[in-house]
């Protein structure tokens, strides 16, 4: 196992990428609950110049492990992949949550993550400012070195748009109300 001194998680929607949001996607056929849930959302983003140069970095550096980290279901999980492969920012570790319940997932993913490896330093970056005090409240209760950098609003960005010939696959998923359960097996099939 390779000794990471320091881990990078990015959010993706907001954060690494400017995304469309409910207002922007067209809902006349919306079998979804909200708009994270929809591919249609994926098709046109917009790449964080800004934070760009720092994921390329992180990337780089063989003491860092850079994460992706998004509340977005599962199953989009090959859209985001293409996305940042096709962009060559593939991270060393790509995570989607399991039902969509964004902050208890990421925190169990933190706290496995500070169980498995011996960091000295995380550093999150995310567009959602509750999310961002909670991981500062996380962190100083692991008393773990941590920057939380919280994305106000992406205004140096590029489009992407993303194409895909074959359509888009949809899976209907149902919540599991017994959440920590699903985390804590979707987070042991990936060895986390």
């Amino acid at each position: 196992m390779i000794n990471y001194k320091i881990i990078d998680i990015f959010d993706f929607d907001q954060t690494l990428f400017k995304t469309q949001n409910e207002d922007q996607i067209n809902k006349k056929t919306w079998p979804f609950d909200n708009w994270w849930e929809c591919p249609e959302s994926l098709t046109n983003v917009g790449l964080n110049l800004d934070l760009l140069e720092l994921f390329k970095n992180s990337k780089n550096n063989k003491n860092i492990l850079t994460i992706v980290m998004t509340g977005r279901h599962n199953f989009l999980k090959e859209n985001i992949k293409t996305i940042l492969y096709d962009l060559n920012m593939s991270p060393d570790i790509l995570l989607l949550s399991p039902d969509g319940f964004t902050l208890p997932y990421k925190q169990l993913v933190i706290e496995r993550l500070l169980n498995k490896f011996n960091v000295k330093k995380i550093n999150i970056f995310e567009d959602q400012l509750r999310y961002c005090k909670y991981y500062n409240l996380l962190l100083n209760h692991h008393n773990i070195n941590h920057n939380i950098h919280h994305v106000k609003t992406i205004e140096n960005y590029i489009n992407v748009k993303i194409i895909n010939e074959g359509g888009w696959h949809f899976t209907n998923v149902k919540n599991n109300k017994d959440i920590y359960y699903k985390l804590s097996h979707y987070l042991s099939l990936i060895h986390i």
